[in-house]
């Protein structure tokens, strides 16, 4: 047809009684030159993401809707009502779509007939080209109830057979309700004779409350040409989808439960359209985009797909969760009241409900209860699981000027006001100062400062704003985090505008593209085909390429472009792909403007966050007024409750005085002057600006909580650790933080603890390395206090313990000992940045107490103490029987076994099995872990062979070193000491091995006869034995041992002080209690013996020697060890700490000759892990 337009009504109606059939908007405004002769359904409107200040944002679409749908006035709850249909048409216009005619169309069916698993379903030739087959509306779920998880659907004994697309789940259309009950449906369209090939299943964007999975929208001609089945699945909305009371009624994430089913649905049958079962890639722009990553990451569906496309939508996206689904469920039941006062959420029929619910927002949430989608944040999911699957994560470069248009003069006024409104809700501030920092922050990296902001001059700046706190800077957020946890990732920013952009439609575009624009280069948009060879078809050809190599292979290649996965590194390096003009990999993505958001998210994100400085009391008195409130006169979402609550007075009356006296308490609160700012000093390290905050008596600063290495999780649990993040702005060093261990801490644990006295330049360092058997403990988050009064730098420091520290396979993802290599990274750390705080990088003292001392020990033997200068080694010796473990591989089988792991002896199987556990489930292990001597032939073992042997024939490093032992102190009422075990082999040190049982027994029977005799209290010797075997041979053995071969001196002090304690423990108190001060350790009474140590500390820590000169407080010279020439014990020296200081010869001690004669025949080595 040629200069017109002919216009074609068709009307037919069902007769239904009490309806009344109107038509609205039969014609809506076209764009001639994107006319066509296709029919669809009314195109849902694209909404913008509701920002912080609760406006919703909006499209001006163009829409060329060709077919309307009736709507039905009042509410209806199915489609007995027949569609009327308005068709246009009109002459094709000279650009680059393609237009049919009549007498090209398809042939009408083909005996396309699959048998699933719920019946047949016959498929016919797409509209567009006979190359397509297509599968309309095939039921997947069903639901009877409005919000509870599907079912399985009903399988059907006739053929399923529909051509057109008509399935939508409930929602509002202007005043009425569309769409029907029995909406789960899924469509697939697929290559004629497809064989094996890949699946795209494409969730549709509904900003959580609109649209279905309709084929005029999300078009399969370019992807399905490609060779790949394209499957639209629909889901339930708003309240149906998303409304979440964590009961049975609604326990939440129905939406997101039906994804999961039509997954499975796809996985148990795609075969059979001949699709690819083990090949199946999610995708979506915007909210789907944040789907896709819950799907992801619930164990309920993240093994039905292995590859992931996401745009403008990230899980870690504020507007994703909602963090208060109860108040959420309340607003909903309070909107129905006002509806009617007689309704409740079991009551209202679904237009009340979508009409209560209209100015609501659903989202996605944690539940409770029985079988949950989920149970933690998506943030805490990919902290504490591995993820296997591959991604595709990016943006559009201006994704936010929905929400930018979206703005009026009203909302501007208001951002002028207080701009705070702006900013995402799961960022949590300890006070007014810190809010408007950031605020400061933000505004001045988009607007001019002290400049009031209009929608005429400033649309940009609110566009690039809200597209990166919204959505860019959420998007490389959650690529990071996941790249992080295992996850391959790669990157992009999309900017293409060749095609009709949302920016076109407004008076003041942007140069760039808008979210959900990348929908119209990979999918036809009402049937309409560019036409081969146009500058538009190019552009879609490099868009559907791209996305071809990612589904088909998990690399994607961008015009001929290879693109490289992105690697948690600094973000200057970070490489990312440029999808616009100009296509090609990039480094460093708009790090100005999301370097503001990382630093903010790092420092304020709501699950971060853990010392708040000053509660936001508006906060509480909100929270306990709206639970008063709510619960006691307005909470209708069962009647039981209402009914429970009008017969308990006696309960009521109390809690509402309880209400009023916090809400008075928080109002005078709150009257009180603000706090001022707390001291602080700010350093400069090779990460970024720390902040730490002064404390008096004794006056220091305390930087708390400094990373010195990458968080070691998911692909990274295991391994030896990564160099640290880097940050912009302030690193607030106020973190009290633990690794893992019983009942407490975090993998995210790697940090280091700095205390400097008030005054600080070039002054001596301690660094104390913790105790624990390997197995608890962290750096003391409170210094020694007289040693800081005495001019020394404290540092403490974090490391991997237990089976996370110590797991030994002797493979590259688990060599072994990385509880140490943290200990490494960490000294680096602080040979770098210890000058920056007021430290003298070249007088810096290594302190081990415990596990800490065996593991300085360990360092020294690996030659890994350059650039430190002293040590300070207490109770604990790499010669001890309890120090390494011979049995690396067995034992992390064992912890394996007790864990639930049941498969081969394989380690790789092992180790991935482990990846996949949660830190609570792997402390629950019972096997200890420890030290190993690792693999000969990995470059990065850290021990590859025996310590004894070692410590006799290789180099050391010569240092001067102070080493002392206290005695273990046993609970003499225990039954098990009380008498002598017959055989005593048992109980033989595991660091002894014999030829043969008959010397074994000998050497067992002359060890009890040295110990357990006659008028000998047993309790007194089983005490006596095992501190010989675990603690003073050991450590005599070794210093006596390096003072042979060491060009310094080494101190040995035997502390045998009993403390006088408030409240009197059965064990001595250790040296670190003294020195670090424990609280039940009474300073009065014991004041004069922690002056002597720390006199003894800081003189070795200045100088070496730990008494230069004879004083009041130290009336002795304290005389090294000397070792003879046959490194024998006798010559040795020690000095006593009880009430007054002695020097004693150890040749007094038999019991120490004795175990000497022993070990040196029997001592049992190491063997690496590969000699094993």
């Amino acid at each position: 047809m040629h200069g017109g337009i002919l216009f074609i009504l068709v009307v037919t109606a069902t007769t239904v009684a009490g309806l009344e059939l109107t038509i609205d908007d039969l014609l809506q405004q076209q764009s001639p030159e994107l006319i066509t002769d296709s029919t669809s359904s009314p195109r849902p409107d694209d909404g913008a993401i509701s920002t912080p200040s609760g406006n919703m944002g909006s499209t001006d679409d163009v829409v060329t809707t060709t077919e309307v749908e009736t709507t039905i006035k009042p509410s209806v709850t199915d489609e007995n009502v027949s569609i009327t249909t308005l068709r246009i048409e009109t002459e094709a216009p000279t650009t680059g779509l393609t237009d049919r005619t009549e007498s090209e169309a398809p042939s009408m069916e083909q005996n396309n007939l699959i048998e699933t698993t719920h019946g047949l379903v016959r498929g016919f030739e797409w509209h567009t080209t006979g190359d397509i087959i297509s599968y309309i509306d095939i039921p997947y779920a069903k639901y009877t109830k409005y919000f509870e998880e599907p079912k399985s659907s009903n399988a059907w004994e006739t053929t399923h057979e529909v051509r057109e697309h008509k399935s939508r789940c409930p929602q509002l259309q202007g005043e009425s309700v569309v769409g029907s009950q029995d909406c789960l449906t899924l469509s697939i369209f697929a290559p004629t004779n497809a064989e094996n090939v890949s699946v795209l299943f494409h969730i549709h964007e509904s900003n959580f409350v609109q649209g279905s999975a309709d084929p005029a929208l999300y078009g399969p001609e370019y992807l399905v040409s490609k060779g790949l089945i394209l499957v639209l699945p629909n889901y339930r909305l708003g309240p149906l989808g998303f409304l979440c009371l964590r009961n049975t009624m609604a326990p939440g994430n129905a939406a997101l439960k039906d994804l999961s089913m039509a997954l499975q649905w796809i996985k148990n049958n795609i075969a059979k359209f001949g699709g690819n079962p083990d090949t199946i890639v999610v995708s979506g722009e915007g909210t789907s985009g944040a789907l896709i990553g819950f799907l992801a990451l619930s164990s309920s569906s993240r093994n039905y797909f292995d590859k992931a496309i996401t745009e403008s939508g990230s899980v870690l996206s504020y507007w994703a969760l909602d963090r208060n689904p109860a108040l959420t469920g309340e607003k909903l039941t309070e909107a129905l009241t006002k509806i009617d006062n007689s309704l409740n959420l079991e009551t209202a029929d679904i237009l009340t409900i979508l009409r209560a619910a209209q100015n609501i927002h659903f989202r996605p949430c944690i539940e409770k209860g029985n079988n949950p989608f989920m149970t933690q944040t998506p943030w805490g999911m990919i902290r504490e699981q591995e993820v296997n699957i591959t991604f595709m994560i990016g943006s559009a470069n201006y994704a936010g000027l929905n929400e930018a248009l979206d703005q009026n003069e009203a909302s501007i006024e208001q951002l002028n006001d207080d701009f705070a409104t702006l900013l995402p809700d799961d960022l949590a501030f300890g006070s007014d100062i810190e809010r408007q920092n950031v605020v400061r922050n933000v505004r001045s990296q988009y607007f001019i400062e002290n400049k009031p902001i209009t929608l005429e001059d400033h649309i940009e700046g609110l566009s690039l704003c809200f597209t990166d706190s919204c959505f860019l800077g959420p998007a490389i957020r959650t690529a990071r985090s996941l790249a992080n946890a295992g996850a391959k990732v790669y990157f992009y920013e999309f900017s293409f505008t060749e095609l009709i952009s949302e920016s076109h439609t407004v008076d003041r575009p942007v140069e760039g593209a808008v979210r959900g624009d990348i929908r119209n280069y990979v999918f036809t948009q009402d049937g309409r085909i560019l036409t081969e060879g146009t500058a538009e078809r190019e552009v879609v050809d490099i868009m559907v390429d791209t996305w071809f190599t990612f589904i088909e292979n998990g690399n994607p290649v961008a015009n001929e472009t290879d693109w490289n996965r992105l690697t948690v590194t600094v973000p200057a390096q970070e490489e990312w792909m440029q999808l616009g003009p100009e296509i090609g990999l990039k480094q460093g993505l708009h790090l100005s403007r999301l370097n503001l958001w990382t630093n903010i998210y790092n420092n304020y994100f709501i699950e971060m966050r853990n010392n708040v400085k000053r509660p936001n009391l508006n906060i509480y008195t909100g929270i306990v007024s709206l639970i008063t409130y709510f619960g006691f006169r307005r909470f209708r979402i069962a009647d039981y409750i209402r009914h429970t609550i009008a017969t308990s007075i006696r309960t009521i009356l109390p809690m509402l005085v309880y209400w009023l006296s916090i809400n008075l308490f928080m109002y005078c609160v709150k009257c009180r002057a603000p706090q001022p700012l707390r001291p602080h000093r700010d350093v400069v390290t090779t990460q970024g600006v720390v902040r730490g905050y002064y404390s008096p008596q004794p006056s220091r600063f305390a930087f708390l909580g400094v990373p010195y290495a990458l968080p070691p999780t998911h692909q990274n649990r295991f391994k030896a650790p990564k160099p640290p993040p880097r940050w912009d702005g302030v690193f607030e060093a106020t973190h009290r933080v633990k690794c893992p261990q019983l009942d407490i801490g975090d993998e995210n644990c790697l940090v280091i603890n700095i205390f400097t006295p008030e005054v600080s330049n070039n002054l001596p360092v301690l660094v104390h390395v913790h105790g624990g058997d390997y197995q608890n403990g962290w750096g003391f988050h409170q210094p020694p206090i007289n040693l800081i009064n005495k001019g020394i730098i404290i540092v403490t420091f974090n490391y991997r313990i237990g089976v996370l520290g110590f797991l030994c396979l002797g493979i590259p993802a688990a060599p072994g000992n990385v509880g140490l290599k943290d200990q490494v990274a960490a000294l680096y750390w602080i040979q770098q940045n210890i000058k920056r705080f007021g430290g003298d990088p070249n007088d810096v003292t290594l302190y081990g107490t415990e596990a800490g001392s065996i593991s300085i020990q360990l360092l020294l033997q690996a030659r890994l103490m350059m650039g430190f200068h002293k040590v300070i080694l207490e109770s604990g010796s790499i010669l001890s029987p309890t120090a390494l473990t011979y049995n690396p591989i067995a034992d992390a089988f064992a912890i394996g076994e007790q864990l639930g792991y049941n498969d081969t002896n394989n380690s790789h199987k092992l180790l991935k099995y482990l990846r996949k556990l949660s830190v609570t489930v792997l402390l629950d292990a019972h096997k200890i872990s420890l030290p190993c001597v690792e693999s000969v032939n990995n470059a990065e073992s850290l021990i590859d062979k025996d310590p004894l042997q070692l410590l006799k024939d290789g180099p050391i490093d010569n240092i001067p070193m102070l080493v002392s032992y206290t005695r273990l102190k046993l609970r003499h009422n225990s039954e098990k000491l009380k008498t002598v075990p017959e055989d005593f082999v048992d109980l033989l040190p595991s660091n002894l091995e014999f030829t043969n049982d008959g010397i074994r027994y000998k050497i067992s029977e002359l060890i009890k006869d040295f110990y357990f005799f006659k008028d000998i209290d047993t309790s007194s010797s089983y005490e006596n034995y095992l501190n010989d075997v675990l603690m003073v041979y050991p450590t005599v053995k070794y210093a006596v041992l390096y003072a042979t071969k060491n060009y310094f001196n080494v101190y040995l002090m035997n502390f045998n002080y009993e403390a006088d304690a408030d409240v009197l423990s059965e064990q001595n108190k250790k040296l670190v209690d003294f020195i670090f001060g424990e609280n039940d350790l009474n300073y009065n009474k014991n004041n004069e013996a922690i002056q002597k140590l720390t006199n003894l500390f800081s003189n070795f820590i200045k100088l070496g020697d730990p008494s230069p000169l004879i004083t009041e407080a130290i009336p002795v010279i304290w005389q090294p060890v000397v070792g003879d020439e046959h490194r024998q014990i006798r010559t040795a020296v020690e000095l006593v700490f009880k009430d007054t200081l002695k020097l004693k010869e150890l040749s007094s001690k038999q019991e120490l000759m004795f175990w000497d004669s022993i070990y040196d025949k029997f001592y049992k080595t190491h063997k690496a892990l590969n000699e094993n």
